[in-house]
């Protein structure tokens, strides 16, 4: 159990922000528009270590800067810093990214174009 704090709010708004986390949760716990919140504990979180936690601080510190910012392209900003962190986290292979990178697009072809 993670104790409550800023930074592992910050982490978990990471990555349950990313494609990772939207396949897993799609793909194999609920492929349907309902989506309750009991779903949330079957996906699968790393635990953080402390330089994780400060990462993922800094990175969410920073997508909700751009996302305030309202610049366009804001959701392809925020992507190029989340998802080669969560990926790196749960130690993906090219190849997985490639799959998950495939899937995200045929599911949701208007959002997969801004990655």
């Amino acid at each position: 159990m993670l104790p409550f704090r800023q930074d592992i709010t910050n982490y978990l708004l990471v990555i349950l922000s990313s494609k990772l986390m939207r396949y897993f949760a799609k793909a194999f716990i609920c492929n349907t528009v309902d989506f309750s919140t009991d779903y949330f504990k079957h996906l699968p979180v790393v635990v953080p270590n402390a330089d994780e936690l400060a990462r993922a601080n800094v990175i969410a510190n920073r997508a909700i800067e751009i996302k305030r910012s309202g610049v366009k392209g804001a959701t392809a900003a925020i992507d190029l810093i989340v998802e080669p962190y969560v990926n790196s986290l749960y130690r993906l292979s090219e190849a997985e990214v490639n799959e998950i990178q495939v899937w995200f697009r045929r599911r949701y072809p208007h959002l997969g174009r801004s990655s």
